[in-house]
């Protein structure tokens, strides 16, 4: 599964690649500026990959106990740079007023987070003239965490209206075929259904937004 999760990632890099040169390259351009845009996008195409293969590091991959809203400010840390080129900020509301802790590989918190963070980066494309904002929102629910991962990009397609879940079947996708591969949602929900928890797609009745409900059970942590 690690293995299709890295093509996966590193598939969604090369089309965003290939889809903004190929445009840039249609146009009427001075051949200088596209050949310096050119290496610009390579340098930010090889950070990408780098910030990727990092999650399945050995040390990533072991099941431990991972402290939430440290994981996620390292996260963000991580990712906003790269977005930040894109010009898409990255907000966080942890609300508990307690450390949550998950027993979970990191690796499998990364793959959650990563394809949200480069679907987003994806859709947020369309967003020509008003912000692109990424918004994570930590709440508990008794014995567990509930995190929403939401963009301002464009809804869930009108196909998956009715029956969002159809969404996390693989090669189902919002995108167009030749644009995805429609595993990325598979993936993540397989990685939730490993670690008991529960992932759905929110519901907002017509706004320009799409977000991600995910349900973790959290651990108690011993200090003793």
């Amino acid at each position: 599964q690690i293995t299709i999760t890295l093509q996966y990632h590193l598939n969604c890099i090369a089309e965003e690649y290939l889809q903004k040169y190929s445009k840039e390259a249609d146009k009427d351009n001075n051949p200088f500026e596209l050949v310096e845009q050119g290496r610009n996008r390579e340098k930010l195409i090889s950070e990408w990959v780098d910030l990727v293969m990092k999650t399945v590091e050995k040390d990533n991959l072991e099941t431990q106990i991972v402290d939430l809203e440290n994981f996620i400010f390292e996260s963000i840390n991580s990712w906003t740079p790269l977005l930040q080129k894109k010009q898409i900020t990255i907000q966080q509301n942890y609300l508990p007023k307690e450390s949550l802790f998950l027993e979970i590989s990191k690796t499998d918190l990364h793959l959650i987070f990563n394809n949200f963070y480069l679907n987003s980066a994806w859709f947020l494309e369309k967003n020509k003239d008003r912000p692109r904002e990424i918004q994570i929102t930590v709440t508990k629910v008794d014995k567990h965490c509930v995190v929403k991962l939401e963009n301002n990009g464009p809804p869930l397609a009108e196909e998956f209206q009715a029956q969002p879940y159809l969404i996390f079947e693989p090669g189902k996708s919002s995108k167009s075929h030749e644009n995805s591969t429609g595993l990325g949602l598979w993936i993540c929900k397989s990685v939730v259904d490993e670690n008991n928890g529960d992932i759905s797609v929110i519901s907002y009745n017509g706004d320009e937004k799409f977000g991600l409900e995910v349900k973790l059970a959290i651990v108690e942590r011993d200090y003793k």
